[in-house]
């Protein structure tokens, strides 16, 4: 019968950790869309978490309290069962218990599913705060005391993430607004790999060619910078802009090769994140970088490729309807 108790004060313990992280892992924003798609519980979840500080001496309390009665009962179990050295095994094994099936295990399964457990366990929660009435009531004075009565409020990525979700849904904003956000949100995070135009679909001109028929490859390709090479495709040494070439197109140095046009061109990483290349991309002053993984090219990015991650497609004259 003591084991049974045991085992029934151990899942009480991991109910009570999951719950705390469940419960707290929730944005305002995620129970205010439970809220509107009338989810089962929602309305309760909502003033649960209205008090928060109340909910979390709920938690920890019932927590605390059973987690005191599982190692005491573990204790006088051992001491029956090993005598005076079962005191330190039952601390030992209690210790183990609850900190792998008490605490680790639980708060990452309900943090996982943290809007379906909430949701399901928020009426056991509310009954258990009016039976703990009178003790939640002074520690959470007491809490508020020792806190100021002051929450930070602050909007973390997540919450915003939530935020943007949730306006498409009532119709505050459109699906492409939510999707520039969330381009927004991951540009820190983004690779310049992940965007740009890969080593075999670059457009290339090799330094020694003439003016004439630079103009000639432009005219039939359609870009506004060509990245340029010398003997190798894997040596870029520049760049060129149409500009440069239609300016002189007409003009005796049409038969000039193309190295006298050529504009310098940076070179980056492939794992760059890229906000620090359009950093640098600013700073240069350039509209286009070689990506590179260690003297070898893998591609090529332009000023064009990291703001149509953020807005979507740019249309320009070359570009077809």
């Amino acid at each position: 019968m003591i084991y049974i108790i045991l085992f029934i004060l151990l899942l009480l313990s991991a109910w009570f950790s999951g719950m705390e992280i469940a419960m707290f892992s929730l944005t305002p924003a995620q129970v205010r869309s439970l809220v509107m798609h009338k989810s089962k519980n929602s309305d309760l979840l909502q003033k649960l978490l209205n008090r928060k500080n109340r909910l979390l001496v709920v938690i920890l309390l019932g927590n605390n309290l059973v987690n005191i009665g599982a190692a005491s009962l573990a204790t006088v179990a051992a001491i029956k069962a090993f005598g005076d050295i079962g005191a330190g095994i039952a601390t030992g094994i209690m210790t183990i218990l609850i900190l792998i099936f008490g605490e680790m295990y639980p708060k990452a399964y309900f943090q996982i599913n943290a809007e379906k457990i909430a949701l399901r366990f928020a009426p056991i929660l509310y009954v258990l705060q009016l039976i703990l009435w009178p003790i939640v009531l002074i520690l959470e004075n007491l809490l508020t005391f020792l806190t100021g009565g002051k929450s930070r409020q602050q909007v973390s990525e997540k919450e915003f993430r939530a935020l943007s979700r949730l306006a498409v849904e009532e119709g505050t904003i459109d699906f492409e607004e939510h999707e520039m956000i969330m381009n927004v949100l991951e540009f820190n995070d983004v690779e310049v790999k992940e965007i740009m135009t890969p080593k075999y679909k670059m457009e290339v001109i090799n330094d020694e060619a003439e003016v004439d028929q630079v103009a000639y490859f432009m005219a039939q390709t359609a870009h506004s910078r060509y990245p340029v090479y010398h003997n190798d495709k894997d040596n870029i040494i520049g760049y060129v802009h149409v500009m440069d070439i239609l300016k002189v197109l007409n003009s005796d140095k049409r038969e000039q090769q193309i190295e006298n046009f050529i504009q310098p061109i940076i070179k980056i990483k492939e794992k760059q994140k890229i906000n620090l290349i359009f950093n640098k991309m600013r700073r240069k002053e350039t509209h286009m970088a070689i990506v590179i993984r260690g003297e070898d090219v893998l591609g090529l990015v332009t000023m064009e490729d990291i703001l149509e991650h953020l807005v979507g497609d740019i249309k320009d004259e070359n570009d077809n309807e």
